[in-house]
């Protein structure tokens, strides 16, 4: 899906407007009309010529000026939109927006009741709409607010909160609209840039816990607020025996918003006794009952056999925990923004007044379905993810089960989610994530794992580099010497200064990047959101460190992004052998993104390397995933392209035959006889097209990369009905028109027939029309569709057994009458096209599904044609099969994902027979570590049956993966007896009740 095709509804943002202009709109109530906006004109409508004379088509510009306070209010949304990214400057950036705030109201408050209202309102808007989108800068804002009530006598701070109460009300009040799906809120998922209203109000209740100190009795009421919230939540589970997700939803964002309440108790230097209260919130919070304690495994990120990465986490499992032994040090991770305007705030009670909020009834909430952007990631249980593990006992995260890092990834996902419609914004606020935080908390930005190393030596008192490069007597006194001891000076210097952490920002950005990209919930956030955020991110650090590297005069230890993203990739390679099938399949997507990116550049000598004695081995997951991967690569670019940047061992990916040189040998004979097929063997040879792919030009076509009229041999000279072939051939080219004249031809080729006995005339016709058509429209998949399909629709159907629509002529239907059943003639036609497109087999599915939606060809034979060649699964082995049957279930649905079913446990019983073992000993024998390192250092002895036993446990992947995926489709009942076969009894116990749980 390109980025260009990814638009969606939208609803009027607070940062909504062009990516590199950031320009927020006023709010969603703000209309042109309602501003009084005026349209003038400027320029000369008789402009004159430079050389005299007068030109009458020149156009009027057309300016429109917005009212003076819409324009004055754009310029000071622009500013707050700013606000803490230049954390030097936020005191007096604090001080000046608190000022420009107030009297930028009080300047359009003086007998403008009407225009207040709506300036008023314009800010409110923005600033709400800051809090929600941009969770970062939550308590900066609130800092904002305390000033400005200070200046402006807690006017309009007043106002604000009863706003928020307001909203916050509106959002509880609309509950009943999302009951089972109903009311105005139903399409929410679908309106970009909409969270949900549980993560809205997640939002408000942590504003208005961080302006505790402006409200009267703020920090009660806020434990109030938070302890309804968490009660609505343990009644909501406790009523039923099955997981909630919206009272999961609640339990984490507000047992994750008590630490903002110690946070704020801190600022306001209250006594422990304030504290004291919060434990009445975390005994709410142990009353929550955690459904499905051992997790589901078809939700598991690595749930494929016993050398897993790590072990998997509940996300739901660490959340109280991580809150009742929070420590100080954690705490300190949030900045205390409120001593920068401390010494401005007087030592006087709140007036504030919080609204009350009235709380939903638990029956309100019982069917609720999530939805939003965040809301919905919660629909199913959720595992964390941790792509970045200790190297050499160096942490480079904090620990998955840490207050920090469960933060961090709430209030990233909030960002990322929130703003998916404006992405370079995003892209910039996650470069500069770091300075909303303590900075000293993470390292510093881009600092390589050897700086780091050393940083941890300091910390922990190992060694002292500076001291032993000083005192190395081993170490020439040269110029080497002195950058190395230059270095270790800087590297002391930035510890000395207070950066002794190792936890990476970057690496906690990507983790959470990539636990959405790879989610199994229903997000409707296209995965080429995160693609292409990676790649904006890359490009964005690039340029900021090049501009870095200008003005430093020695190595300062940094490495660019891109280096995270690569060791991020080469850990999900080294670990694809237990990584979910579906979740490989998107990996080598952002591949395909990132690769097309930088040029298709990639170190692929390393993986070259650790998979040479697995090329045998065609169902392995690393030979499948380059296999997928380069074919990807070669689906952007072409064949010449992708080769540049291959090392001569591998060119042999770039082959994407579907039959070898054998079963097209096979196939040949028996329409045109051994001996032609046997000088065609050398044409045929892979080797032979992999010499002449240098020769592409770079505009050629798919039909000219892939030799596709060079494999129709109808019209090859040395055929001994080529003259006959060729007549039909320009028949068919003319269309419908000359059905007796095709007729005739077809009696004419009859009679002159003499293929073998196994090769019924009738398959030699259907195969020479299905190819004859493929080449009238192998320029494109739309000329075919558009052109080839319309154009011999009528012969299609006649020699397939069809009967014609409009029959405008007399048709002889005994012509094309023989044995073969319609079925049949179908399964030829489907291997006249693959035959044809054999050297790029995925363009040939496309081209079947074209020949489906005219109804020359069903959904399950193309299904069926997946399964067919037990010796290379096309379904397990090529990620087009895998697309091509996504694309079949959305269409077809229950029927498909039913025969898909069938088909798959047919085939594992096949398997498991052709490895003569009893069921249950093959599926221990395929998940067992001892069977993934005999793989990895295999010498191809007995290479057969490990490929047999690689190709049932990757099937069986495949159709857990599918089951999962489709799930809402699934009866059940119906294909439990299917099931049985998939493996032993236990086995499939677990998959249906983990199928149920979804």
């Amino acid at each position: 899906m390109s980025e260009d095709n990814y638009t969606r509804k939208r609803r009027a943002s607070v940062s909504d407007g062009e990516d590199d202009n950031y320009e927020p709109s006023l709010g969603p109530n703000h209309k042109n009309q309602n501003t009084g906006a005026t349209t003038t004109t400027t320029g000369n409508t008789n402009a004159e010529h430079s050389t005299g004379g007068w030109n009458s088509n020149v156009k009027r510009v057309r300016r429109t000026y917005l009212p003076q306070q819409v324009e004055s209010t754009k310029l000071l949304i622009q500013q707050i939109s700013t606000i803490g990214e230049h954390p030097l400057e936020l005191k007096a950036q604090l001080e000046h927006l608190s000022h420009a705030i107030v009297n930028h109201l009080n300047n359009y408050a003086i007998g403008k009741e009407e225009a207040d209202g709506d300036v008023k309102t314009w800010v409110g808007d923005y600033l709400y709409g800051l809090i929600v989108e941009q969770p970062h800068k939550l308590r900066i804002v609130a800092s904002l607010i305390e000033l400005i009530s200070v200046i402006d006598d807690e006017s309009f701070v007043g106002w604000f909160v009863e706003y928020l109460g307001f909203k916050l009300q509106e959002l509880l009040d609309g509950v009943s609209k999302v009951k089972n799906g109903d009311g105005d809120d139903n399409d929410a998922e679908e309106i970009s840039g909409e969270c949900g209203w549980v993560t809205r109000v997640k939002q408000i209740v942590r504003f208005l816990i961080s302006i505790s100190g402006v409200i009267a009795s703020g920090l009660d009421k806020s434990i109030d607020v938070v302890n309804e919230f968490l009660k609505l939540a343990v009644e909501l589970q406790h009523g039923t025996e099955v997981r909630t997700p919206l009272a999961e939803l609640l339990y984490v964002d507000m047992v994750l918003s008590i630490p903002f309440i110690y946070a704020t108790i801190r600022d306001l230097n209250q006594n422990d006794g304030d504290r004291d209260q919060c434990e009445k919130l975390l005994e709410t919070a142990r009353g929550f009952e955690i459904r499905c304690e051992k997790g589901n495994p078809l939700l598991m990120h690595f749930g494929a056999g016993d050398s897993k990465p790590y072990q998997s986490k509940l996300l739901i499992d660490l959340i109280l925990p991580s809150v009742v032994n929070i420590t100080d040090d954690e705490l300190d991770l949030f900045v205390p923004y409120r001593s920068l305007i401390k010494d401005q705030l007087p030592d006087m009670e709140p007036k504030v007044q919080l609204p009350y909020i009235k709380f939903p009834e638990v029956s309100a909430l019982k069917q609720v379905i999530l939805s939003g952007s965040v809301d919905s990631l919660f629909t199913y249980q959720r595992y964390v993810l941790e792509l970045f593990q200790d190297v050499g006992g160096l942490k480079t995260v904090p620990e998955p089960s840490s207050y920090v890092s469960l933060l961090l990834r709430d209030i990233l996902q909030d960002l990322i989610q929130s703003m998916e419609f404006n992405r370079v914004t995003v892209a910039k606020q996650l470069l500069s994530m770091n300075i909303f935080f303590n900075e000293f908390k993470f390292a510093k930005w881009n600092s390589s794992l050897d700086k780091l190393s050393v940083i941890d030596d300091l910390s922990t008192g190992g060694l002292d580099l500076l001291e032993k490069l000083q005192s190395d007597s081993g170490l020439a006194d040269s110029e080497m010497k002195q950058t190395m001891i230059k270095y270790a000076e800087s590297i002391q210097a930035e510890f000395k200064s207070g950066y002794k952490s190792t936890f990476k920002m970057e690496h906690i950005i990507v983790n959470v990047i990539f636990e959405l990209m790879l989610c199994f919930n229903d997000n409707k956030i296209p995965n080429v959101y995160y693609e292409t955020l990676l790649t904006d991110i890359c490009a964005r650090d690039y340029i900021n460190l090049k501009k870095i590297s200008e003005t430093i005069s020695v190595d300062s230890g940094n490495v660019n992004f891109a280096k995270t993203l690569e060791n991020v990739i080469r850990f999900l390679f080294d670990n694809v052998v237990s990584l979910d099938y579906d979740l490989s399949c998107r990996i080598v997507d952002f591949m395909l993104v990132q690769l097309s990116n930088f040029g298709f550049e990639w170190n692929w000598n390393s993986w070259d390397e650790s998979t040479k004695q697995l090329e045998m081995i065609k169902y392995h997951p690393k030979i499948r995933f380059i296999r997928w991967i380069i074919g990807k690569l070669i689906r952007v670019s072409n064949p010449r392209v992708v080769m540049a940047s291959l090392p001569e061992s591998m060119y042999h990916y770039l082959n994407l035959e579907l039959m070898d040189q054998k079963q097209v040998h096979d196939y040949d004979s028996k329409f045109f006889g051994e001996k032609l097929a046997s000088d065609w063997d050398s044409l045929n040879d892979p080797k032979n097209w992999l010499i002449k792919v240098e020769e592409i030009r770079p505009d050629a076509g798919n039909a000219e990369i892939y030799g596709v009229v060079d494999q129709y041999h109808f019209n090859d000279v040395d055929h001994g009905l080529n003259e006959y072939c060729h007549l039909m051939y320009e028949n068919i080219q003319e269309g419908g028109e000359n059905l007796k004249e095709f007729q005739d031809l077809v009696k004419d080729l009859k009679e002159k027939y003499e293929g073998e006995k196994e090769t019924p005339f009738e398959r030699y016709l259907v195969t020479l029309v299905v190819q004859s058509t493929c080449i009238i429209g192998s320029r494109s998949l739309s000329v075919i569709e558009g052109g080839a399909l319309e154009l011999c629709n009528d012969k299609l159907k006649l020699v397939l057994g069809m009967r014609l629509d409009d029959e405008g002529e007399e048709i002889d239907y005994s012509l094309f009458e023989g044995e073969s059943d319609l079925k049949e003639r179908q399964k030829w036609l489907i291997g006249g096209v693959l035959r044809l497109w054999n050297r790029e087999p995925r363009v040939g599915y496309l081209v079947l599904e074209k020949f489906m939606n005219r109804g020359f060809v069903t959904a399950e034979l193309i299904l069926e044609s997946l399964f067919e060649n037990s010796d290379n699964l096309v379904i397990v082995n090529e990620l087009y099969g895998v697309e091509l049957f996504d694309r079949l279930v959305s269409e077809f649905g229950w029927s498909i994902l039913r025969l898909f079913v069938e088909l798959s446990s047919k085939e594992i019983d096949s398997l498991t027979e052709k490895l003569n073992s009893d069921s249950n000993n093959v599926w221990q024998e395929i998940y067992s570590e001892e069977f993934e390192k005999m793989s990895e250092v295999s010498d191809n002895e007995g290479g057969k049956e490990t490929e047999l036993k690689w190709g049932l446990r990757s099937l069986v992947e495949l159709t857990k993966s599918k089951l999962r995926q489709f799930h809402e489709l699934i009866n059940l009942e119906e294909i439990e007896d299917t099931l049985e076969k998939i493996g032993s009894k236990v086995t499939v116990s677990d998959l249906l009740k983990d199928l149920k749980q979804l």
